[in-house]
């Protein structure tokens, strides 16, 4: 295996928004069912919108990180068909395509949302160990590359957001 199991904890490593957004989603799936929790990430073509609507406890997070959370789990899932679409779209460097893609196309968004929900009451580590050997490094680099370019979009938009700040002062 190319990472050692440090690097792998540190890859998979949950931040503590990402562990109350899964407790959230687990106790509404367990309350409500699975379409109500699903509804609470899809309402809205804006996915922190969409969150607002139902809670303020998870306020930290932004569209960016929800959608990479969402293809990560999509990827740790047992699900052939998506897994195989996002790791198509990152074997082509077309991550353009496939964030936004989120966004707008709803049905997609479920679906993803459904594969997160069904994984909530579980963590990223854990999940990943049960995966088959050979699979593991392919799941890595590729959740490592998501990563990158969600990194990547959050500092384009801080740098997008600074630059509309800057220019409004000067008026």
């Amino acid at each position: 295996m190319m990472y050692s199991e440090e690097e792998i904890k540190l890859i998979l490593k949950e931040s503590n928004e990402d562990i109350k957004l899964k407790k959230y989603l687990d106790k509404i799936k367990k309350i409500f069912g699975d379409d109500y929790a699903v509804l609470i990430l899809s309402c809205d073509y804006d996915i922190v919108k969409s969150i607002n609507k139902f809670t303020s406890k998870i306020s930290n997070i932004n569209s960016t990180h929800i959608q990479f959370l969402l293809l990560q789990a999509a990827l740790l899932s047992n699900n052939n068909y998506y897994k195989r679409l996002i790791e198509e779209k990152i074997e082509e460097s077309d991550y353009e395509g496939l964030f936004p893609f989120i966004s707008s196309n709803i049905l997609f968004r479920k679906e993803l949302v459904r594969l997160f929900i069904e994984q909530s009451d579980k963590n990223n580590y854990d999940i990943f160990n049960k995966k088959e050997f050979e699979e593991k490094d392919k799941i890595i680099n590729n959740i490592k590359e998501l990563k990158t370019y969600e990194r990547f979009l959050r500092v384009q938009k801080e740098m997008d957001d600074n630059f509309y700040i800057k220019r409004k002062r000067r008026r």
